[in-house]
């Protein structure tokens, strides 16, 4: 195993999990989570991607794996309850003393492949270390802290990065957006139909809501026997998507460098 390496893990949360992630940050090899709930199909266009030097997966998903030496690169199989704990129990028990760099690689985590092929999204030693400063400073998390974790262990777009520069450097973004976004819930006619909603001269003002034309576009299609008119809505509703997206950027390129510091 050499630095860069991936090494990747397919299998239920576990303890298994932990040892592969924190033994792969010790030889600076790049930890790789798949997610188990995948077809073996995708699985192998995930592995094929990323080109891991092993592979560690527990018996449910060793399915999954099972074509892993077709895929044309060198890589070792290992399965949970067989020769995983041999190969474990035969490393020497010290530690290698590598040392990462905080911009280094240390995670790649795969995206659900909702609007294409999943796609690998490296994660730094820098970004973990402020996601977990955060975590700790939010919830406070300590030594003595017990953690349930209903979720396994394995979408940015512009309002996220947006939100994670504005969260860093003003800290009551976070209680503002939770009640904008109670408020925002109700100025949109999700529960309800817009037609119940009657402002007189002040309707423009409700239609302002980008989500108010989506809501619309949406009842019609389901409930309304006339043909689609609200074209214009929808490209409303693109044209502020891609502005919001941009001003997000731009926001978090300007303050990214400064993150760190920050938290």
């Amino acid at each position: 195993m050499r630095p860069g390496d991936r090494v990747a893990f397919i299998g239920a949360s576990g303890p298994e999990f932990a040892e592969v992630m924190y033994g792969a940050a010790k030889c600076r090899a790049i930890f790789t989570a798949v997610n188990n709930r995948l077809s073996a199909r995708e699985v192998l266009a995930i592995l094929a991607d990323a080109e891991p030097r092993v592979v560690v997966a527990d018996p449910p998903a060793a399915p999954l794996v099972a074509d892993v030496g077709t895929l044309g690169f060198d890589c070792d199989t290992l399965i949970t309850d067989l020769d995983y704990l041999a190969w474990r129990d035969y490393a020497r028990p010290y530690d290698p003393g590598e040392e990462a760099a905080p911009d280094e690689t240390a995670l790649i985590l795969y995206t659900s492949g909702t609007t294409g092929v999943p796609k690998g999204v490296e994660l730094t030693g820098r970004n973990l270390g402020c996601a977990l400063h955060e975590l700790h400073a939010s919830i406070g998390l300590d030594t003595g802290s017990v953690c349930a974790a209903p979720i396994p262990f394995f979408h940015i777009a512009g309002l996220g990065m947006l939100l994670a520069a504005l969260t860093v450097h003003f800290r009551d973004v976070r209680d503002l957006v939770s009640n904008l976004l109670t408020f925002w819930f109700f100025a949109t006619p999700i529960v309800y139909s817009a037609g119940m909603v009657s402002l007189g001269r002040w309707q423009w003002v409700y239609k302002l809501n980008p989500f108010y034309h989506l809501a619309v576009s949406y009842q019609d299609i389901l409930f309304s026997p006339e043909p689609f008119s609200h074209q214009k809505s929808v490209l409303f509703v693109g044209a502020f998507s891609i502005a919001l997206f941009i001003v997000g950027y731009w926001v978090f390129d300007r303050l990214r460098d400064s993150f760190a510091e920050a938290v």
